[in-house]
């Protein structure tokens, strides 16, 4: 495990610290918190592996990069995957990414929130806008945050009765239900995904 250290580390380390303890049963602050700390850290991550292009320089970025967290150790994966998604399957990867007794799970929204894939960013190009989350507001940013990124990676022509769109709304169609490339109207339409561009915004 490669953990986080450093300057810049050590206030992440700090803020997250002191969030943890605002953990309370409320689903929307757990959204709001895990979402800012997922981006934070992100951000943190690339500075301290002094990354230049993409995080694909670093091979773990995602799943071996850790910070201390309420005692526990987390990884982006772990957050994106194990807290925000509530331990969803990935069509890439069939296992969860906790087990059932992982006492990690105890940190998750009460129920799963399809617009976190419209909030999280890894400071790719092809990745949605960061923004600061806000308690009072987490819900009109996610609906923006969805309607932003929709417009622009979810296009229908109905003429031609295609969809392209980003690798999002296909790495994560099951989390969508019955919307986006679920949605029964758009069955028979064929699907174009776009290449996800990991370089950073600069």
């Amino acid at each position: 495990m490669r953990v986080l250290h450093g300057k810049v580390s050590k206030t992440i380390w700090k803020i997250c610290k002191m969030l943890i303890s605002h953990l309370c049963l409320v689903m929307k602050r757990k959204l709001l918190f895990w979402i800012n700390v997922y981006n934070g850290l992100t951000n943190a991550f690339i500075i301290e592996n002094k990354l230049e292009k993409s995080v694909r320089e670093l091979p773990y970025f995602f799943t071996e990069l850790k910070v201390d967290i309420g005692g526990y150790a987390f990884s982006l994966d772990d957050i994106e995957h194990g807290i925000l998604r509530k331990n969803g399957k990935r069509n890439f990867r069939p296992a969860p990414q906790f087990l059932d007794e992982d006492i990690r799970l105890n940190f998750t929204p009460n129920f799963f929130d399809h617009r976190i894939h419209f909030a999280l960013n890894c400071g790719a190009l092809s990745c949605p806008p960061i923004i600061a989350y806000q308690a009072q507001l987490i819900h009109e940013q996610l609906n923006w945050a969805e309607e932003n990124f929709r417009h622009s990676e979810f296009l229908i022509d109905h003429v031609l009765k295609q969809i392209t769109c980003s690798s999002i709304f296909v790495w994560y169609r099951n989390d969508f239900v019955e919307t986006y490339l679920n949605d029964p109207q758009l069955n028979n339409y064929k699907v174009i995904e776009k290449d996800y561009n990991w370089n950073f915004r600069h």
